[in-house]
């Protein structure tokens, strides 16, 4: 269970099934788990362990803290109807829910490319097919597979 933020799972419970594609108002981010060695494809994206959606960027912005272990990676499909994806890391406080998360500074999300060191930098740009309906979206890979328990919030 590398997600501890079920926020969205409730979030597309209400909107009535799938909700998948967003509520309306436009896309949600699709965010979850895969071997950091995987494809960079739709069917990647389709497949993510403990898939999530994000909040819609037009709104507001989300904490989420995930656990990678092993070869885990972070797979964020974000739509590119919004531009470019920030990400902040956040720092936690509290000893128990509810936490108080506090920006801390920028990460990079450079492994979509496969090489965070030598490059190319930055998403890599993927046709996500969510439901039967194709998606221009770019998806971020966190840098390095398997870094543990980290906080972060998506601009």
């Amino acid at each position: 269970m590398p997600f501890m933020n079920v926020a969205s799972a409730r979030r597309r419970s209400k909107s009535g099934g799938g909700g998948q594609t967003g509520d309306g108002n436009g896309m949600f981010p699709i965010i979850g788990v895969a071997d950091w060695n995987s494809p960079r494809t739709s069917a990647t994206i389709n497949s993510l362990r403990n898939r999530q959606l994000g909040i819609n960027p037009s709104r507001q912005t989300q904490p989420f803290s995930v656990q990678l272990d092993g070869n885990d990676g972070l797979f964020i499909a974000y739509p590119k109807i919004y531009g470019l994806a920030a990400f902040k890391e956040q720092t936690r406080s509290g000893s128990a829910p509810p936490y108080t998360y506090t920006d801390s500074f920028d990460i990079t999300m450079d492994g979509a490319n496969g090489d965070p060191i030598g490059g190319p930098y930055g998403p890599r740009e993927v046709d996500v097919v969510v439901d039967g309906v194709t998606i221009p979206m770019y998806v971020y890979v966190n840098d390095w597979p398997g870094i543990g328990l980290f906080h972060f919030r998506m601009l």
